[in-house]
């Protein structure tokens, strides 16, 4: 199955370990840092490669979800971090901890979509439909305040909206009014190709909390 991530910014969603690789430049170029994300990737690649459900499966998340612990003492307001801490709490089945993360980033930083969108599947998981549809919706709000040609961001803009509306509805409404927001703004349809692939093969899960 093809990652999400591949092809999102960090401002969607930063969950694999090509995403992670390319923040240090965005985020911290000290030594420091350098060494973190570096240390962090390799146990990644480990905790990728090792069976869910293992002795070293376990073992590794452990050691993910310590490391960033540590990191976030010092970077309290790197949103990467976060991000991949939710995930790790997700993937052993700490929703309620991974909800509770997000709330709090939420009273910092209200315009967090990875978190809206993940907080509304998590709702939906736990079967409050209605809440979930009122993440989705806040989420959709705040993208569409950012829309203008002349955002440099436009494209990761269109398809976090894309996200949304999937999230919302369902695959062909998505991508029905992608198609029509890149006729808008006059956009290439082949900057969107490999995007579009991975909504149509993959369902809502796979994309926000595998």
């Amino acid at each position: 199955m093809k990652k999400l991530t591949l092809v999102i910014i960090v401002t969607i969603s930063i969950f694999t370990v090509e995403s992670i690789s390319g923040a240090i430049t965005i985020q911290d170029s000290t030594y420091e840092a350098a060494q973190f994300w570096e240390k962090f990737n390799s146990t990644y690649k480990n905790y990728f490669n090792a069976t869910k459900g293992s002795i070293e499966y376990e073992k590794y998340v452990k050691e993910l979800i310590s490391l960033l612990n540590q990191r976030i003492k010092i970077e309290p307001s790197n949103m990467i971090l976060y991000n991949n801490l939710i995930s790790l709490l997700i993937s052993i089945d700490k929703f309620h901890e991974a909800f509770r993360i997000i709330d709090d980033l939420l009273i910092i930083k209200a315009d967090f979509i990875p978190g809206l969108q993940i907080q509304g599947l998590l709702l939906e998981k736990m079967g409050d439909t209605i809440r979930a549809k009122e993440k989705y919706q806040t989420a959709l709000k705040f993208l569409e305040s950012r829309l203008s040609g002349n955002n440099p961001d436009l494209i990761e803009i269109l398809q976090n909206i894309t996200l949304t509306q999937y999230l919302l509805h369902d695959k062909d409404y998505a991508i029905s009014k992608l198609d029509s927001l890149i006729q808008k703004y006059k956009l290439e349809e082949s900057d969107f190709i490999e995007f579009k692939t991975i909504i149509i093969e993959n369902n809502k899960e796979d994309l926000f909390l595998q």
